[in-house]
């Protein structure tokens, strides 16, 4: 800014202190907005940049099935994150020892009730199940009874084998 010439009316004085506090204010607004922002920028590149920014959360909110416009203002925007839908899961491992019968294995104790299982046993059987979609086993068998979804848990059968050997699965669970 420059400087004032001593002689500097009261409207020059005044229109200086206006300008000094628009500075400030235009330091704050790129500390509150942060990075792409930067203090060098002019107004209407920090609006630009706010307004880009805008432009993708509305964007991301909309990837996750929100209904949301560069328009909406911020505060719109900020409520829909939390409205947006999140999908929990959790994968485990465990062990058992196959019998000459079907034996049913239970995971229970999730955080939540899954609606795709995939579970995987060595030797054995891949499985799969999402929500009323049944897939089938490795032999091409559809089989309704292979997962079955219990409250934050589910079930899954191992057919019976001739073998009585210990045996591991792995499974992951998504909400």
């Amino acid at each position: 800014m420059a400087q004032l010439p001593n002689t500097a009316t009261i409207k020059q004085i005044i229109t200086a202190l206006q300008e000094m506090q628009a500075i400030n204010q235009k330091a704050d607004l790129v500390s509150v907005i942060g990075s792409p922002a930067v203090s060098t920028d002019d107004v209407a590149t920090i609006i630009t940049k706010l307004q880009s920014a805008k432009n993708t959360l509305a964007a991301n909110l909309t990837a996750q099935g929100q209904t949301a416009l560069p328009s909406d203002s911020l505060t719109s925007l900020a409520s829909k994150v939390t409205a947006a839908p999140v999908r929990r899961w959790a994968s485990g491992t465990g062990s058992f020892r196959y019998s000459s019968t079907d034996t049913t294995h239970r995971v229970s104790g999730l955080a939540f009730t899954p609606v795709l299982v995939v579970v995987d046993v060595d030797y054995g059987f891949p499985a799969a199940r999402w929500e009323n979609t049944i897939f089938v086993n490795s032999n091409g068998v559809p089989r309704v009874d292979y997962i079955t979804f219990i409250s934050k848990g589910f079930t899954f059968l191992c057919p019976g084998s001739g073998s009585t050997s210990l045996t591991n699965y792995y499974w992951i669970a998504v909400e």
